[in-house]
């Protein structure tokens, strides 16, 4: 499923960005790595635990992507 996702995300990198158009998609560096780690419960910690999702990191930690349910709702707001 990583490889499947991978593969997806290279070629839509090449397809969709210029500075990557005619770039071989496997001269392209890309690696999944799952922790492990999961996000608190409410039912942990009820003031700053998650209702669910995930968290996607890239560049060293320097690029967040928060998907917590928590996160969701407030830009809803």
């Amino acid at each position: 499923m990583k490889e499947e996702a991978v593969k997806q995300y290279k070629n839509m990198i090449v397809a969709q960005v210029k500075r990557f158009k005619g770039v071989n998609p496997s001269d392209i560096q890309c690696n999944i790595i799952i922790d492990g780690k999961y996000l608190q419960s409410i039912e942990e910690n009820e003031n700053t635990g998650s209702l669910g999702g995930f968290n996607l990191f890239a560049k060293k930690g320097r690029i967040v992507c928060s998907q917590a349910l928590d996160d969701r709702i407030e830009l809803c707001f």
